[in-house]
């Protein structure tokens, strides 16, 4: 079960690293373009100190795993692009559930690429989580209610796509690869991805203005400098452990995590994200978070 470990490890660190994202869109970074720009900038620095240091001692393990390692980096890098586009539009804990809907995808992919088996409990229990990550993106307020559509939707389950195609692209580079060189290379090309995807001279010249407010750079360093990696870090482990439809699956929880932080970031001591707390919207996230935590138990008993 170290998998499940790993999993929930990183959910749980990457629910953190969102939240300080949509912190900084808001406050910091109200431009997504160059704010991707300058989460790449951040990933390739962290990639290339990690190799420098352990690339004397492995050395090059494969090629061709060490390619899908930074392939699945690029794919990761630009999924993660259309997460930011949607988080500067909806709440997070709106935008998050629905870009994890992923299980579906790995799922699919696993068994068409990978000969993964994946029992009809298993399958059971993605559905419970992916259905519990769908119900908090709805919006039950009176002349809003529905869940989210349109351009924003889309971007949503096209990153949810990619995502699964990431992971499954880096299961396979697994096989060849430590953990912590598996990770240095998804992350350089992590960073590789987002900048191909965001890159305009405007947003190269809207970026180094950025460099100058010191606040929004120390958030930054923190958050995708230090955090993301280490989250990284324990996801990799995870798809290295375990099976990869119920790894995705297990990474589909961060919506627990997240109505907890969003909550608690969300009332009138902290109000950092602004989100709605009526009893309806809190009761929705709720049932959806036992629909979430009972699915991801059912993977790791079925």
């Amino acid at each position: 079960m170290d998998w499940l470990i790993y999993g929930l490890i990183s959910a749980c660190a990457f629910s953190v690293v969102s939240v300080l994202d949509k912190r900084m869109l808001l406050r910091y970074f109200p431009s997504v373009r160059p704010f991707n720009l300058l989460v790449g900038v951040t990933q390739i620095a962290v990639a290339a100190l990690v190799l420098a240091v352990i690339l004397p001692f492995e050395g090059i393990q494969s090629v061709r795993a060490t390619g899908l390692a930074f392939a699945s980096g690029i794919v990761l890098g630009s999924s993660l692009a259309l997460f930011f586009f949607a988080l500067s539009r909806v709440d997070v804990s709106r935008a998050t559930p629905l870009w994890l809907t992923s299980p579906i995808f790995a799922a699919l992919l696993a068994m068409g690429f990978l000969g993964d088996e994946v029992t009809p409990g298993q399958w059971a229990a993605i559905v419970v989580v992916v259905v519990g990550a769908a119900m908090v993106s709805y919006n039950p307020a009176p002349g809003r209610r529905g869940f989210l559509t349109g351009i924003v939707a889309l971007a949503l389950l096209l990153a949810a796509f990619t995502q699964a195609l990431g992971f499954v692209i880096n299961k396979e580079a697994s096989a060849d690869l430590a953990i912590w060189v598996n990770n240095g290379w998804r992350s350089l090309g992590f960073g590789v991805g987002l900048i191909l995807v965001n890159y305009t001279r405007a947003a190269g010249r809207e970026a180094r203005v950025y460099l100058r407010n010191a606040a929004g750079m120390r958030m930054m360093v923190f958050t995708e400098g230090i955090l993301a990696p280490l989250a990284s870090l324990a996801l990799i482990g995870s798809i290295t452990t375990g099976p990869i439809a119920p790894v995705t699956a297990v990474n589909s929880t961060r919506p627990l995590f997240l109505l907890f932080i969003s909550t608690a970031l969300s009332t009138r001591y902290w109000n950092l994200l602004n989100e709605p707390l009526d009893r309806s919207t809190l009761l929705l996230k709720a049932v959806s978070t036992v629909l979430i935590v009972g699915g991801t138990v059912g993977l790791a008993i079925l």
